[in-house]
């Protein structure tokens, strides 16, 4: 197992973990090897291309593990409804997120938007960069801007 980070501070102590981390943008990562990848909190704050690339490098065979924002419209919250615009991109549709003042190294410095999928958007991402098989984990749940869930992915 290997964490990916590209912040030098994280919230694990590295005196206190066993798993090992590499400091890195995961947009320049090498995912060949790894056969369970976890993408927890990450899509969401991706460029639309990004998202296309990141997902196109993972190897077949994997499995990844999604936990991402969506963008269904019914369950945006007001604290939501300021950072969030509908938008259609290359046949995808979702919202593009404000990433106003965004200085710190995650994963969308450098981008002052990215982009939340529609639950349909998130599923022809999947097909389209070799997914075979999209599983959504139900229920979704709520975080404080909109919905928010799980899916397994095998490639």
């Amino acid at each position: 197992m290997t964490g990916v980070d590209a912040r030098t501070v994280r919230n694990l102590d590295q005196g206190e973990t066993l798993v090992p981390f590499i400091q890195q943008d995961v947009r320049e990562t090498d995912l060949s090897g790894y056969d369970v990848i976890s993408h927890l909190g990450l899509l969401y704050h991706m460029t639309l291309e990004d998202q296309l690339d990141m997902f196109s490098r993972i190897p077949k065979g994997s499995v990844t593990v999604l936990e991402t924002q969506i963008y269904e419209p019914h369950t945006v919250t007001p604290k939501g409804k300021p950072r969030l615009n509908a938008y259609k991109q290359d046949g995808y549709w979702g919202a593009l997120w404000e990433e106003p003042g965004n200085h710190m190294p995650t994963a969308s410095w450098n981008n002052e938007t990215s982009f939340w999928h529609t639950p349909k958007s998130l599923y022809r991402m999947c097909r389209q960069t070799g997914f075979k098989t999209v599983l959504p984990v139900e229920p979704k749940f709520m975080s404080m801007f909109a919905s928010r869930g799980y899916w397994v992915l095998f490639k």
